[in-house]
């Protein structure tokens, strides 16, 4: 169990809606940060984005920051129009 100063560290999962956009991955950044200080103790980063690359997305990010281990989860079915796009520039 991860420790800071006597305290224990706070459980997160992160539900992000990342896709075109990157801001979440400032956050997943964050999250990652706080958890290599003890701070933080990742449970899961989950998405509430449907695009078939969402997942795969943050499992990369997670593996950069050391915790490929991490689960990840996202809804089932197909993206809307729009987060189409997320997959052309990915």
């Amino acid at each position: 169990m991860a420790q800071t100063g006597g305290r224990q560290a706070n459980a997160i999962i992160l539900d992000t809606d990342i896709g075109p956009d990157y801001d979440d991955v400032g956050a997943m950044a964050v999250m990652h940060a706080l958890a290599d200080r003890g701070e933080a103790k990742p449970l899961a980063v989950i998405s509430c984005n449907k695009n078939e690359l969402v997942v795969p997305t943050i499992e990369i990010i997670n593996t950069f920051f050391g915790r490929p281990e991490l689960p990840t989860g996202a809804p089932k079915g197909t993206a809307a129009p729009d987060q189409r796009r997320f997959s052309e520039m990915a």
